[in-house]
């Protein structure tokens, strides 16, 4: 196309990347979990296995994974080169050990990088998925000091009977006064310390964040290095808007209270149409344009990261990361993770919009807002596969049927099928069903 200028690579006849997208991509690696943690921070949710994973295994990970692609980078470069030269001068024995040495490293950190998110940060996410913690903190306690005073008050004036020893006594009731006044102020600094629950406010959040974190770890090595911006650039746009969303529900939630606690609008409030009563803490459900412009911006990083719905456009290479020669285990789920990373990243994250901010507490109908969420999501990428199969079907005359329509049609199916998976089996069967079951051990609640 006229006045188009490649991004992806260097050129649109080369798969190398740009020096200026290497550079960025080490940006990247440098800020995402900074920026993870400054967002789990806001609601006192950094605790746990939080910092552990974040600044050590994501950190450590991003890292490998950037220099893993730099050195492939290089590597391409110096092949392109030799192939060239081949006719003119031929490859020496140090040479040749020379790149079975780079090649024997580049695979053993990515290899490593894979060591990180699949086994080091799944097996410390399930060993302790919650980021809470405890901490000793000091409460001013006025019902305490107002007894002890009157104590004092009534200890010191105190009446004698025998007026002749009214001034020895006063000597001793002096003495016994400083006495009551220690031990008061010993009782109430006792009573002033307290236990505080670091993370309880975003309890399931999160938890579920930093479970998403090790998904996203994966996804990021297997893209290329301007996919791998783009899936981080997609991440911080999650946090964006389930900040965004929560500050709606928020101020939902405050309204609703403002209504119930004033006694003259409560018989309006009661009769507003809601899908919950009052002793079930008024709140905003989520809504159905949540869950589309998740499953939009899916759609939006598919193709950010370099894809198309065409089967030409695959990236055949990444099935090699980490191994020589082609494996028909491993090389098919690397081009799979590649491809799907967006719907992997963005199904996972459904959750999110039913857990983000959200206390534990019974009552609270959190089951039917996972089950809404999930429910929608899955009926918008049905809805689309659809249409997809309705306008493949109307144009199946057409001249470009096999072009546009029918690689659309595959992508819709697709893209329904990694949703539906991926929600079922890693979301509701490991993370949900892991995180909703600790909260419920440690602070026994009943979920509706």
């Amino acid at each position: 196309m006229p006045y188009c200028t490649s991004t992806f690579y260097i050129s649109q006849t080369s798969t190398v990347s740009s020096p200026l997208t290497l550079i960025i991509l080490i940006a990247m690696t440098v800020f995402m979990p900074f920026i993870i943690c400054r967002l789990l921070k806001l609601s006192g949710s950094y605790n746990g296995v939080a910092p552990l994973w974040i600044e050590f295994g994501l950190r450590g990970g991003l890292i490998l994974s950037a220099a893993y692609w730099i050195m492939d980078n290089l590597d391409s470069n110096s092949t392109s080169s030799v192939v060239t030269d081949r006719d003119e001068t031929k490859l020496n024995t140090t040479n040749i050990l020379f790149n079975q040495g780079w090649k024997w490293v580049k695979n053993f950190i990515v290899r490593l990088a894979f060591g990180l998110s699949t086994i080091v940060g799944t097996v410390a996410w399930s060993t302790n998925p919650l980021c809470l913690d405890l901490k000793m903190i000091d409460i001013e306690t006025d019902d305490m000091l107002k007894e002890n005073s009157n104590k004092l008050d009534k200890n010191t004036n105190v009446k004698l009977k025998n007026p002749d020893r009214q001034a020895s006594s006063s000597s001793k009731q002096s003495v016994n006064s400083q006495n009551d006044k220690k031990s008061s102020e010993q009782q109430t600094k006792r009573s002033e310390k307290a236990i505080e629950i670091l993370g309880y406010r975003n309890a399931f959040g999160a938890s579920y964040f930093v479970f998403l974190t090790i998904i996203y770890l994966l996804l990021f090595i297997t893209q290329k290095p301007m996919g791998g911006i783009m899936l981080s650039i997609a991440l911080c746009q999650l946090m964006c808007l389930l900040e965004i969303i929560d500050t709606k529900r928020d101020a939902y939630e405050l309204n609703i209270e403002n209504k119930f606690s004033s006694k003259e609008d409560e018989k309006d409030v009661s009769n507003v149409s809601s899908p919950y009563s009052s002793s079930n803490l008024q709140h905003k459900p989520t809504k159905f344009l949540d869950v589309a412009i998740l499953s939009l911006l899916s759609s939006l990083y598919f193709f950010s990261t370099g894809h198309q719905a065409t089967l030409s456009s695959i990236q055949w290479s990444v099935g090699f990361i980490g191994i020589e020669e082609l494996s028909y285990i491993i090389s098919p789920l690397l081009v799979t993770l590649n491809t799907l990373s967006s719907q992997i990243l963005f199904s996972l994250a459904i959750p999110l919009l039913a857990f983000w901010n959200i206390t534990p507490k019974s009552g609270y109908p959190l089951f039917q807002e996972l089950t809404r969420s999930i429910l929608m999501y899955i009926f918008y990428n049905g809805v689309v596969a659809t249409s997809s199969v309705f306008w493949a079907a109307f144009f199946k005359r057409h001249l470009m049927v096999w072009k546009i329509f029918v690689p659309r049609f595959m992508l819709g199916g697709i893209s329904l099928l990694t949703a539906d998976l991926v929600i079922c089996g890693l979301s509701i069967g490991f993370g949900c069903w892991k995180i909703m079951n600790e909260i419920s051990k440690y602070f026994e609640i009943i979920y509706k």
